[in-house]
């Protein structure tokens, strides 16, 4: 057997996820992590046309199928290495403990900085559009 056919040992029931273990704070953290993209792709793209042009639709297609090249790597390693930590996980298997560390630190760093970024640009936008409204 080949080592790429090799299976990772099934976690243990003490490995498992626990059931209810979100809470509201989380699942809210969670939301505005993932706001990040979709907001990037709403207030970016006018920018985006500006200056790729007509260049624009495929520059969008070039960026789904890097995203679908992506999602399918992150769903080989939710399939072998099943865990919540997706981030750590993957890279302490990957590089060791040390760059699960330092991978996980980072991905805590950035999360917790996006909420900051996300308020700001939608304070931004609405001051612009309530200004053009009202004036």
């Amino acid at each position: 057997m080949s080592t790429s056919q090799t299976s990772l040992p099934r976690p243990s029931r003490s490995q498992s996820l626990r059931r209810n273990s979100l809470t509201v704070v989380g699942s809210v953290a969670m939301c505005m992590a993932f706001m990040g993209p979709a907001t990037s792709v709403a207030f970016n793209t006018a920018p985006a046309a500006a200056g790729a042009g007509f260049a624009l639709p495929l520059s969008i297609v070039l960026a789904l199928i890097a995203c679908l090249f992506m999602a399918s790597t992150l769903a080989a390693f939710a399939k072998k290495l099943p865990a919540s930590g997706f981030a750590y996980t993957y890279n302490t298997h990957g590089f060791g403990p040390s760059g699960g560390f330092l991978s996980g630190w980072l991905l805590l760093l950035s999360y917790g900085m996006l909420a900051p970024m996300l308020l700001s640009a939608i304070g931004s936008y609405s001051s612009q559009f309530l200004q053009d409204q009202f004036r």
